[in-house]
């Protein structure tokens, strides 16, 4: 019996000890960390994929202007070989001649002055000297083994297609990275819309949640009247569907929050949790002129470069009507001494190319490049006009959103004093349980319209930074 109570009691303080110390644990553990807009747009910068494919499309246009380049820069080729020969081939030949008096007369016979010159009748006559070859000299024309050593250098000082590449793909290289960099800033932009949607989310299900709260007070209260008989069972029965239907709204508002945390967590390529906050509203645009709107917009930069673009290729296409011109210089080594006496030679020179006529490609050419003059003249004055459209589009939105978000606090103001009236009555038995629901839900629907309206106008702001280009222009 005592070591029952012994035992009971060792139990109880153990559970004393556990239950202390479930609230240090809790305390213990880390709440997700709070990522402000700025840090998640940074975050995007330096982590998304997206971002990093628009990156390596700048770097390879900077890599096909250096291979554009590379024609005008110096050549140098080194070619080696090494051949075995079935059969070695040489030769003598003599190095110098003496004249030897050979004590008779020598060579062909006397000039025949009644035949015509030839082979067979030499001018002059017969004497007895006559030129003896000496120190002979081999000559070896092919050995078994053979190597050979080439070191060539070419330099190109003309050519009417390479100018064209070089200028154009200089224009090009820029024109590629002021795309890619609209690029980054479109979906750093998508990213900010995403995250402002998140926020959204998150504020729907807080107001989702306090409105399960009223409604499960609501049910308290119904149930304690019920049970003193104060109010019939349908008023229970009616605070109880409420509530049912407030908890799964509350689930579906907070299942969609964690769906569209885990997107944005895609686009950051995090796989960590973390939180969201409300951004700080975005202060009023300067009152910018379409000129500096127009200086911004990276695409209206590069339409006007794709213009300079085919004008100058348009310019230098008359190029092609003059000759290719290139300089070259080769040194070869072997070990095989050939007619020179040495096993080493060098030669240098100039080269031209020149097309008299190549079947029209030319004129094709011409008028192709007339044509993309005219096209990229067409998308600088598209691209201006659509970029003053989205600066003009984008104020209207912010003065839409800035009276949203005016008649949305009025609203919350009214439906605040409106619920407060309507339980008053309600308690006063002056007002019906439909009431009542009828005013928390529109008390509800006013504070969501409020947080739209708020997330709103904050979009709306970024909405005309992007228009005017000035949007996450820190982070390029």
């Amino acid at each position: 019996m005592y070591a029952r109570a012994l035992l009971s009691r060792s139990f109880f303080f153990l559970s004393l000890g556990l239950a202390s110390s479930l609230p240090s644990r809790a305390a213990e553990e880390v709440s997700p960390p709070v990522l402000p807009l700025s840090e998640v747009l940074k975050l995007a910068k330096d982590e998304n994929q997206d971002v990093r494919v628009l990156l390596a499309r700048a770097e390879e246009a900077k890599a096909q202007f250096t291979q554009a380049l590379s024609i005008y820069m110096p050549h140098l080729f080194v070619d080696g070989s090494y051949t075995r020969n079935s059969v070695s081939g040489k030769f003598a030949l003599p190095a110098t001649f003496v004249v030897r008096d050979m004590g008779a007369p020598t060579g062909s016979p006397n000039h025949d002055p009644t035949k015509p010159d030839g082979p067979n009748n030499l001018e002059g006559n017969q004497t007895n000297y006559r030129a003896v070859e000496e120190n002979f000299r081999e000559i070896q024309v092919q050995k078994l083994d053979q190597l050979q050593l080439k070191v060539s250098l070419t330099q190109t000082i003309f050519s009417a297609d390479q100018l064209i590449a070089v200028v154009s793909g200089n224009l090009g290289k820029n024109v590629a990275i002021l795309q890619s960099r609209k690029g980054i800033q479109d979906l750093l932009f998508e990213v900010a819309r995403a995250y402002l949607g998140i926020v959204q989310l998150k504020e729907k299900a807080r107001v989702q949640a306090e409105f399960v709260k009223d409604k499960k007070k609501h049910e308290t209260d119904a149930r304690l009247a019920f049970s003193v008989g104060s109010q019939p069972k349908i008023e229970l029965l009616r605070a109880e569907i409420e509530r049912s239907k407030a908890e799964n709204d509350l689930i579906l508002a907070t299942n969609a929050l964690k769906i569209a945390t885990l997107g944005l967590g895609r686009l950051l390529n995090r796989t960590d949790p973390f939180e969201v906050e409300m951004p700080a509203e975005q202060p009023p645009e300067p009152q910018a002129s379409n000129e500096d709107a127009l200086a911004y917009r990276l695409d209206y930069r590069a339409a006007l470069l794709g213009d300079r673009v085919a004008r100058q290729s348009r310019g230098l296409s008359f190029a092609k009507y003059v000759p290719s011109i290139s300089a070259f210089g080769n040194y070869q080594i072997a070990n095989n001494i050939g007619f020179t006496g040495r096993n080493d030679s060098f030669a240098g020179g100039l080269s031209f190319h020149f097309d008299i006529f190549d079947g029209l490609n030319r004129e094709g050419l011409l008028r192709e490049y007339y044509a993309q003059t005219h096209e990229a003249a067409a998308a600088v004055r598209s691209t201006q006009l659509r970029v003053l459209q989205d600066v003009d589009k984008a104020k209207v939105e912010i003065d839409n959103a800035r009276v949203s978000l005016q008649k949305a606090n009025e609203q919350v103001r009214l439906a605040k004093e409106n619920s407060r009236l309507v339980k008053v009555r309600y308690d006063a038995k002056a007002a019906t349980y439909l009431d009542l629901i009828d005013a928390d839900t529109t008390l509800k629907a006013a504070e969501l319209a409020e947080v739209a309206a708020t997330v709103d106008g904050i979009l709306a702001g970024l909405q005309l930074q992007k228009a005017k280009g000035t949007f996450a222009q820190g982070l390029f």
